[in-house]
Protein backbone atom coordinates (compact mmCIF):
# COMPACT_ATOMS: atom_id res chain seq x y z
CA UNK A 1 0.00 0.00 0.00
CA UNK A 2 2.85 2.07 0.85
CA UNK A 3 4.53 1.62 -2.59
CA UNK A 4 1.05 2.46 -4.19
CA UNK A 5 0.85 5.87 -2.52
CA UNK A 6 4.60 6.48 -3.46
CA UNK A 7 3.97 5.70 -6.98
CA UNK A 8 0.89 8.02 -7.39
CA UNK A 9 2.56 11.46 -5.81
CA UNK A 10 5.42 10.62 -7.70
CA UNK A 11 3.48 10.87 -10.75
CA UNK A 12 1.49 13.89 -9.52
CA UNK A 13 5.06 15.60 -8.82
CA UNK A 14 6.38 14.97 -12.06
CA UNK A 15 2.78 16.25 -13.88
CA UNK A 16 2.58 19.42 -11.70
CA UNK A 17 6.33 20.33 -11.80
CA UNK A 18 6.15 19.64 -15.76
CA UNK A 19 2.91 21.92 -16.21
CA UNK A 20 5.05 24.84 -13.91
CA UNK A 21 8.05 24.02 -16.19
CA UNK A 22 6.17 24.64 -19.24
CA UNK A 23 4.15 27.73 -17.64
CA UNK A 24 7.26 29.68 -16.93
CA UNK A 25 8.91 28.77 -20.01
CA UNK A 26 6.30 30.45 -22.34
CA UNK A 27 5.95 33.64 -19.84
CA UNK A 28 9.88 34.19 -20.05
CA UNK A 29 9.84 33.99 -23.98
CA UNK A 30 6.49 36.37 -24.05
CA UNK A 31 8.29 38.51 -21.76
CA UNK A 32 11.27 38.72 -23.86
CA UNK A 33 9.06 39.33 -26.90
CA UNK A 34 7.66 42.16 -25.32
CA UNK A 35 10.60 43.87 -23.80
CA UNK A 36 12.18 43.81 -27.52
CA UNK A 37 8.75 45.78 -28.73
CA UNK A 38 9.22 48.55 -26.20
CA UNK A 39 12.71 48.81 -26.64
CA UNK A 40 12.08 49.53 -29.99
CA UNK A 41 9.05 51.66 -29.37
CA UNK A 42 11.40 53.73 -26.44
CA UNK A 43 13.82 54.14 -29.12
CA UNK A 44 11.23 56.59 -31.44
CA UNK A 45 11.89 60.14 -31.55
CA UNK A 46 9.12 62.45 -30.37
CA UNK A 47 8.97 63.66 -33.91
CA UNK A 48 9.07 60.17 -35.43
CA UNK A 49 6.38 58.96 -33.19
CA UNK A 50 3.96 61.67 -33.28
CA UNK A 51 4.70 64.14 -35.70
CA UNK A 52 1.24 66.38 -35.52
CA UNK A 53 1.79 66.72 -31.95
CA UNK A 54 5.48 67.27 -31.74
CA UNK A 55 5.08 70.42 -34.01
CA UNK A 56 2.06 71.77 -32.28
CA UNK A 57 3.75 71.77 -29.00
CA UNK A 58 7.21 72.98 -30.17
CA UNK A 59 4.74 75.51 -32.10
CA UNK A 60 3.20 76.65 -28.60
CA UNK A 61 6.70 76.85 -26.89
CA UNK A 62 8.42 79.08 -29.21
CA UNK A 63 5.46 81.43 -29.41
CA UNK A 64 3.53 81.89 -26.01
CA UNK A 65 5.59 79.94 -23.25
CA UNK A 66 9.21 81.61 -24.10
CA UNK A 67 7.68 85.48 -25.15
CA UNK A 68 6.02 84.71 -21.08
CA UNK A 69 8.56 83.67 -19.59
CA UNK A 70 10.81 86.44 -21.08
CA UNK A 71 8.32 89.05 -19.63
CA UNK A 72 8.39 87.57 -16.15
CA UNK A 73 12.06 87.39 -15.50
CA UNK A 74 12.39 91.12 -17.31
CA UNK A 75 9.34 92.03 -14.50
CA UNK A 76 11.62 90.89 -12.00
CA UNK A 77 14.58 92.02 -13.08
CA UNK A 78 13.30 95.61 -13.41
CA UNK A 79 11.75 95.15 -9.80
CA UNK A 80 15.12 94.17 -8.22
CA UNK A 81 17.17 96.84 -9.98
CA UNK A 82 14.60 100.02 -8.87
CA UNK A 83 14.41 98.42 -5.19
CA UNK A 84 18.57 98.42 -5.44
CA UNK A 85 17.98 102.03 -6.40
CA UNK A 86 15.94 103.26 -3.97
CA UNK A 87 17.86 101.36 -1.12
CA UNK A 88 20.61 102.91 -2.63
CA UNK A 89 19.45 106.45 -2.55
CA UNK A 90 18.18 105.97 0.95
CA UNK A 91 21.21 104.48 2.49
CA UNK A 92 23.43 107.56 1.13
CA UNK A 93 20.68 110.59 2.49
CA UNK A 94 22.78 112.23 5.56
CA UNK A 95 21.25 111.59 9.43
CA UNK A 96 20.70 114.49 11.18
CA UNK A 97 21.51 114.73 14.85
CA UNK A 98 22.79 111.32 14.82
CA UNK A 99 19.24 109.88 14.56
CA UNK A 100 18.93 106.46 13.10
CA UNK A 101 17.81 105.65 10.18
CA UNK A 102 14.14 104.96 9.56
CA UNK A 103 12.21 103.29 6.48
CA UNK A 104 9.01 104.39 7.86
CA UNK A 105 7.50 107.46 8.50
CA UNK A 106 7.02 108.69 12.13
CA UNK A 107 3.05 109.73 12.65
CA UNK A 108 0.68 110.30 15.44
CA UNK A 109 -2.24 108.26 15.24
CA UNK A 110 -4.82 107.40 17.62
CA UNK A 111 -5.83 104.62 17.66
CA UNK A 112 -9.41 104.16 19.85
CA UNK A 113 -9.58 100.17 19.59
CA UNK A 114 -6.55 100.29 21.58
CA UNK A 115 -7.75 103.14 23.81
CA UNK A 116 -4.63 105.66 23.03
CA UNK A 117 -2.07 106.50 21.11
CA UNK A 118 0.82 104.73 19.77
Amino acid sequence: MLNILETIQDWIQDILSACIIDNLTGMFDQLNSEVGEVAGTVGTTPEAWNAGVFSMIRNLSDNVVVPVAGMILAFVLCYELISMIIDRSYYSQPRWNNEPKRRYVKTENYLPAYGGKF
